[in-house]
């Protein structure tokens, strides 16, 4: 690939070795008329997924860029550091194209005209950060809970905003292309430190632009018994963990959004003071319960009046 990059699709992997041939093929099934790098984040895979991407040659308008990491090198003693999130951030980091494109290793692109659609989108709409699109959810080994995962608010293709995504994640992460615009928006330093990237990104570059949403299924997302736990402290991590990032959002959200956050944050805190007064950790539930009452002291006077 002589010029560069229009598109950077950051595939995130880990033990991916099942599905990650699917996912690269429907990455270079694409019909594009510009130049794509598929820049390639193994988190130390323990199964075959990296021999699997380094199999792969560059060809047409598609160039492989497989990040060097050793054991003990940088990148390992940054994750050790950071925490996964680091890949998230890492990968993005190496992403030298006009616009990013989300994919993990095991969902895949099944619509060959789906870059270019968003591509051109962008390029015609300044004023748009990202776009995504419909996707097929597919349920391999667990019972499926719902007809529809996403909700998205309206039918046919249309454009959204903050708050329709904070009320209701829609915008699977297959789905995503966005404007790299990452170091001016310094989105590295917001998701250091989080638990997750995909709804804090979607959020980020919402609060500084618009979306859009194409209603064509183009891509196939899998949930599986490797996302399901029922381990109560994993439970519990994962509510702290949501509770940092709502903290996180609330920082950059726009000030007309800033109240529904703080409801959110409220409820999340007390949650977790319950959790923490069943586990005998008083001292901390206090602390969330006040944390709760800063977020939201109507809700306070609301109940205590209804209790009283």
């Amino acid at each position: 690939m002589n010029s560069a990059p229009v598109v950077s699709v950051r595939l995130m992997v880990y033990n991916h070795g099942s599905y990650l041939k699917q996912a690269i093929d429907g990455i270079l099934l694409q019909e594009v008329n510009f130049p794509v790098e598929i820049v390639i984040g193994d988190d130390f895979s323990s199964d075959e997924s990296l021999a699997i991407a380094a199999a792969y040659q560059n060809h047409g308008n598609f160039h492989f860029k497989i990040l060097d990491r050793p054991k003990g090198g940088s990148y390992q003693i940054a994750r050790q550091k950071r925490g996964r999130i680091y890949n998230f951030i890492n990968i993005l980091e190496n992403c030298c194209g006009k616009y990013i494109a989300l994919l993990d290793g095991d969902d895949y692109w099944c619509d060959p005209s789906k870059l270019q659609r968003q591509v051109d989108f962008l390029e015609r709409n300044e004023d748009f950060q990202l776009c995504g699109h419909d996707v097929e959810v597919v349920h391999e080994g667990i019972k499926k809970v719902r007809d529809v995962f996403y909700n998205v608010p309206t039918q046919g293709d249309f454009d959204f905003d903050f708050e329709d995504e904070f009320k209701d994640h829609f915008v699977a992460t297959a789905s995503v292309l966005f404007r790299n615009n990452t170091e001016s928006l310094d989105l590295s330093n917001f998701l250091d430190g989080l638990h997750v990237g995909d709804i804090p990104l979607l959020l980020y570059l919402l609060a500084h632009g618009k979306g859009h949403y194409f209603s064509a299924k183009m891509a196939i997302k899998r949930r599986n018994k490797a996302g399901i736990t029922q381990n109560p402290e994993h439970n519990k991590n994962k509510l702290q963990g949501s509770y940092e990032i709502w903290k996180r959002v609330l920082k950059i959200a726009p000030k007309v959004h800033q109240s529904m956050i703080q409801i959110r944050l409220a409820e999340y805190a007390r949650v977790l003071a319950k959790l923490e007064a069943k586990r005998l950790n008083f001292a901390q539930s206090l602390v969330l319960i006040y944390q709760a009452y800063k977020h939201n002291p109507l809700w306070f006077k609301v109940n205590v009046k209804k209790n009283s």
